[in-house]
């Protein structure tokens, strides 16, 4: 290598890890944000912070986290895997709350640096350029707190949008990350069942596109299998088999086992999305403004706009926007530019699975929508991109390109200049915490309970009303982060698994209770306090704690 190529490899180096560093710095300052406001588990991220905590107790989750979409099937159904659980079990074992959420930050970030890095690896500093200013975008689509964030649907935006860079790079003829591939899938699968279908589709594309190749003198049909690189397949395989060794043993030591009992609930009767939801949704992702530039504050609002059926300005809108995708995918192919084609490749299949996601969705529970619909913004960003690339490289001449790069590598401060402002607008977005209101509540609920309580004994967390979605799993956490016993009556002994049920003749040490401030105070209850609650959604302005000794409704524990 000569001392200017040299130079050259340096100077590009060093341009995608500032474009990398400038890109996660406001993921990393929005962890810092949520720490300083007191995170503490609550609603969800209660379950699942307990969940993480019982991967090293006698008794470990073997599937993920209990699944709303599946509430008719006669027992419950949880998301595939436990391996979100694995990825916090050792934060949630630190005894400092917030290293839960800063685990989350850290591992976006460095998902966030990959994804460049990979960029540059394919089209050098321009890609890594323009894939940095379209994740900004897409981390301003999904919210800057979404990045912190445990819960299942949110923790694997940024894996999925990983698993696409390096399924996009395997296919381009990089068949040692095909592992790596495999691994990120298998999280997202687990993680949530909106994820199956498009990463089984980038799946399928990095090995179709990675290992057959066109026959010489065949045409354009002819095809043959690349024998030459087995080892990254034997390699996927091996980490696919690691990674779904739990859910499989889970599967064949129960009867039924979660994976039957997702495969019948997605055979329950009842009305799905269907065709006006795969329109809708699919317009919502292409159309204009695309998904990965448009931020939802409230992931409710996808409800509705995503699956009632769209106008007939929103059905030509899409049908236009497919008709650019398809002539960008026809002039890549014929200009054989490889890179573009399985970029394009990819596009298509994870809009395919944009569609069927939208059509087979229960609308029995609609609300399952607005978070089960987020990653389409992922599927928004690639066919956008593709068409932008398509422009860029085919429609430019050759001549005005290479004159614009040569210029552009004798002034090495651009991809300064775009990192700084990818700084800073990142700094200013706006990190809206929709959860922030139940840290301080849930931090004095907490303390109140194990103030009230012993160690080693059992305890049923029980409360009718308002407060029993966001405070009993945020009990939950606090007694068995201090060494008490659960008990938790239904739904929340299906979210947190079959150990905290009702079970046995036992009873129970005592009932713990939150009631309205001004309700009447149980016969036989002792009043622990009371705690204030500030800007909470459907909640009165306070709750009381009371604990009944030896009061299980059923009368065992």
């Amino acid at each position: 290598m000569s001392r200017g190529e040299g130079e050259r490899d340096r100077r590009a180096t060093g341009a995608w890890l500032v474009l990398a560093l400038a890109l996660v710095v406001p993921v990393l300052v929005t962890g810092a944000r949520v720490v300083r406001s007191g995170w503490v588990p609550a609603i969800d991220d209660a379950t699942i912070s307990t969940r993480a905590y019982d991967v090293w107790s006698d008794h470990p989750p073997l599937v993920g986290q209990f699944s709303l979409a599946t509430t008719e099937v006669a027992q419950a159904a949880h998301s595939p895997g436990p391996m979100l659980y694995w990825l916090i079990s050792p934060a949630a074992r630190s005894g400092w709350w917030p290293a839960i959420p800063l685990t989350m930050a850290l591992v976006n970030a460095a998902l966030l640096i990959v994804c460049v890095g990979l960029a540059q690896r394919r089209g050098g500093t321009a890609m890594a350029v323009a894939a940095t200013i379209g994740l900004a975008f897409l981390v301003r689509a999904f919210g800057p707190v979404t990045m912190v964030e445990v819960w299942n649907p949110w923790a694997a935006l940024i894996p999925f949008t990983a698993l696409v860079f390096v399924a996009w790079s395997v296919a381009d003829g990089d068949r040692a990350l095909l592992p790596v591939a495999v691994l990120l899938a298998t999280f997202t699968m687990q993680t949530h069942l909106a994820y199956l279908f498009p990463s089984m589709a980038a799946l399928t594309v990095a090995v179709l596109a990675g290992w057959v190749e066109r026959r010489e003198g065949q045409g354009r049909l002819g095809v043959t299998w690349r024998r030459t690189s087995w080892r990254p397949l034997l390699a996927a395989v091996f980490v696919g088999f690691v990674g779904w060794a739990v859910p499989l043993y889970e599967q064949i030591t129960r009867h039924p086992g979660n994976l039957t009992l997702l495969v019948r609930s997605n055979q329950e009767s009842g009305a799905r999305g269907g065709l006006d939801a795969a329109r809708s949704s699919l317009w919502r992702t292409i159309g204009v403004p695309p998904k990965w530039l448009r931020s939802d504050a409230n992931p409710a609002a996808e409800i509705l706009k995503g699956l009632v059926a769209p106008s007939g300005m929103a059905t030509v809108g899409t049908l236009v926007v497919l008709g650019i995708l398809t002539w960008a995918t026809v002039l890549v192919v014929r200009r054989r530019d490889a890179l573009i084609v399985r970029l394009a490749a990819l596009a298509w299949a994870l809009l395919a699975a944009v569609a069927v996601v939208a059509a087979i969705i229960p609308l029995r529970n609609a609300l399952v929508a607005g978070y089960t619909f987020r990653w389409f913004a992922v599927a928004s960003l690639i066919a956008w991109g593709v068409a932008g690339a398509a422009l860029v490289r085919h429609l430019i001449p050759a001549d005005r390109r290479a004159a614009v790069a040569e210029a552009a590598a004798r002034r090495p401060w651009w991809p300064l200049a775009v990192a700084g402002l990818v700084l800073v607008a990142g700094l200013l977005v706006p990190t809206p915490d929709s959860t922030a209101w139940s840290y301080r509540p849930a931090h004095e609920l907490g303390d109140l309970v194990v103030g009230a309580t012993n160690p080693g004994e059992t305890y049923l967390v029980a409360q009718p009303g308002h407060f029993d979605l966001a405070f009993t799993p945020a009990i939950a956490w606090r007694l068995r982060t201090s060494g008490r016993n659960v008990v938790l009556l239904h739904p929340h002994d299906k979210a947190f698994g079959s150990a905290y049920a009702v079970r046995g003749n036992r009873r129970c040490d005592g009932l713990l209770r939150l009631d309205d401030p001004g309700a009447p105070v149980p016969p036989g209850a002792r009043v622990v306090g009371s705690v204030d609650i500030v800007d909470g959604p459907g909640l009165p302005p306070s709750m009381r704690l009371s604990i009944l000794p030896d009061a299980s409704p059923t009368g065992r524990c």
